[in-house]
C-alpha cells in the first residue's frame, strides 16, 4: 500500500493505515510540491500480555529500544528490549519500586535506577544480555548505594550522582561498574541546604551537563576538563557530540545552549517560549523530542519533535489522546508511549518522520 505525503500514517500489528486521505488525495496527486512533504508515521510497538501495556524509554543507533512492560503470569513489571519492533524481555531487575531505564549506548548497555525506598534510589548498569549490577557510590565504593544514572556513552562512562555518608549529592562519572569518579560541586549551598549536584547527561568526549545548587538557586552547568561552567538558573539534561546542551530554564522553559547562549525552543502551534513543553532526548544532528501540552486539554500531553528551528506535532495513536517522546537516535527513529484509546493502558510507540513518499506493506 502506497501512503502518499502529508497524510499521517499510523500502524498497528504491522498495517498501516492514512488517515485523511480522502479529503487531500486528490490536491496531493495533482501538488508537484507534493512528493517534498513531511510524513509521520506512528507504529504500537506492542506489549508482553494483551491489554497490560508497555513504555519506551530510550533507543540506540542500531535501533534496540528498552522500556518495560507486565507479563501476564505474575502480572509483574519487566524491563524489555525491542529490537527494531520485535519485542522480548530483557531483565527482572530490581527488589523495591521499578526502575526506569534511562539510557542505551549503541553496544546496548543500559543505565538507570530504581527506588529502593520511597526517597532513596539506586543506580543500576544492566549489560547487554540484561545482567543488572548495582553501581558503587561514594558513602562506600566497594558496594552500591544510593544516587541515580541518567546517561551512558559509547566508551561506557555513565553520568549520575552519587550520595555520601552526609546525604550530600555529588555529580559523579561511573566507568561501568568498575571505577566511580567524584566531580564534585559547581558551588556551595545556602545555609540550611545540603550540597546537590547531579550529572544528566554525557557526550563521547566525556563533558557533561547538569544541575547544581548554588546559593538557593538550582542552575545548569557544563563539566569540561575538570572545570564547570554556570549555564544560569535551571537544568542542563542532554549534551551531543558537537556539545550542544539541551534542557531548561528559569519558569521551566525548554532551551538549548550553543558555545555558552542560550536559545528559547518554540512552542507547538506557534510562540517564542514552550511554555509547558519538556524535553526528554536529543540526537547528534541537533533533534529533540518531548512533549506539549494537548489541544485537547486537562492534564494531557502530546508528542513534539523540535527539527531545524520548529516544532512538529508527532501526534497520538489514532483513536488516543494522550502521547509523549522519550528517545531519538541519530537515525531520526523516535521512540515514547501513549494510550491507543482514552482511559487505556500505555503502549510503547514509535515514529517515523520523512519528507518524501513512503510504502508500507503489510506483514
Amino acid at each position: 500500500m502506497t501512503v502518499h505525503p502529508l497524510i499521517p500514517t499510523f500502524r498497528r500489528s504491522g498495517v498501516a493505515m492514512a488517515v485523511g486521505a480522502g479529503l487531500l488525495l486528490a490536491g496531493l496527486l495533482s501538488s508537484p510540491a507534493a512528493m517534498a512533504a513531511r510524513v509521520i508515521t506512528v507504529a504500537d510497538m506492542g506489549e508482553l500480555a494483551p491489554g497490560l501495556g508497555s513504555t519506551a524509554q530510550a533507543i540506540n543507533n542500531a535501533n534496540r529500544t528498552v522500556g518495560t512492560a507486565r507479563e501476564g503470569v505474575t502480572l509483574q513489571t519487566r524491563q524489555v528490549v525491542w529490537d527494531n519492533l520485535a519485542l522480548q524481555e530483557f531483565s527482572a531487575c530490581c527488589t523495591g519500586f521499578l526502575p526506569t531505564l534511562r539510557s542505551i549506548n549503541l553496544s546496548g548497555e543500559v543505565v538507570g535506577d530504581y527506588f529502593a525506598t520511597r526517597d532513596d534510589s539506586v543506580p543500576v548498569y544492566w549489560n547487554a544480555q540484561g545482567t543488572a549490577s548495582t553501581l558503587p557510590t561514594l558513602a562506600n565504593p566497594s558496594i552500591g548505594g544510593f544516587g541515580f544514572a541518567n546517561a551512558i556513552n559509547d566508551a561506557g562512562q555513565i553520568a549520575g550522582a552519587a550520595l555520601d555518608a552526609n546525604m550530600d549529592t555529588h555529580a559523579v562519572i561511573w566507568q561501568r561498574t568498575s571505577s566511580v569518579r567524584d566531580l564534585g560541586f559547581m558551588g556551595q549551598p545556602a545555609a540550611g541546604f545540603k550540597r546537590y549536584s547531579v550529572a544528566y547527561g554525557i557526550n563521547a568526549q566525556g563533558e557533561v551537563v547538569g544541575q547544581g545548587l548554588v546559593g538557593s538557586d538550582q542552575r545548569a552547568f557544563l563539566w569540561r576538563n575538570g572545570i564547570y561552567t554556570n549555564l544560569g538558573l535551571g537544568k542542563a539534561s542532554h549534551i551531543n557530540n558537537s556539545g550542544l546542551i539541551a534542557g531548561w530554564t528559569s519558569g521551566i522553559i525548554p532551551v538549548t545552549w550553543s558555545a555558552g547562549v542560550m536559545k528559547y525552543l518554540p512552542a507547538l502551534g506557534g510562540g517564542r517560549k514552550a511554555y509547558g513543553h519538556l524535553v526528554n532526548g536529543m540526537n547528534n544532528k541537533g533533534d529533540l523530542v518531548g512533549y506539549a501540552p494537548s489541544p485537547t486539554g486537562g492534564t494531557f500531553t502530546i508528542a513534539v519533535l523540535w527539527r531545524g528551528g520548529k516544532a512538529i506535532k508527532l501526534g497520538h495513536f489514532p483513536g488516543g489522546n494522550n502521547s509523549y517522546a522519550t528517545g531519538i537516535n541519530d537515525a531520526g527513529v523516535i521512540v515514547g508511549s501513549g494510550n491507543l484509546v482514552p482511559g487505556g493502558p500505555h503502549h510503547a510507540l514509535r515514529w517515523t518522520v520523512t519528507n518524501q513518499a513512503v510504502t508500507v506493506e503489510r506483514q
